[in-house]
């Protein structure tokens, strides 16, 4: 779910659709994983060398590492 540049949309919004998704989850005893960003400073750098090294030492390991890290993976943004 996006709620960046939503016109008159508030994190309120954002909440009842997670309470939602995790009562339903609750509900259907599946297990259910959120995942946030902050974007605010979306244009900074960052090393990802770095930021994957310390994932897997605060316990992100296999499967969801590497998809973590391929998506990444020579990734580039360019601003115009």
């Amino acid at each position: 779910m996006q709620r960046v540049f939503t016109a008159k949309s508030s994190s309120m919004n954002a909440a009842v659709i997670v309470s939602e998704a995790m009562e339903h989850h609750h509900e259907t005893h599946k297990p259910l994983m959120l995942a946030t960003l902050d974007a605010q400073k979306a244009f900074d750098r960052v090393n990802h060398s770095i930021l994957f090294n310390k994932l897997y030492h605060l316990g992100v390991k296999g499967p969801l590492w590497i998809l973590l890290r391929n998506l990444y993976r020579e990734s580039t943004v360019r601003v115009n």
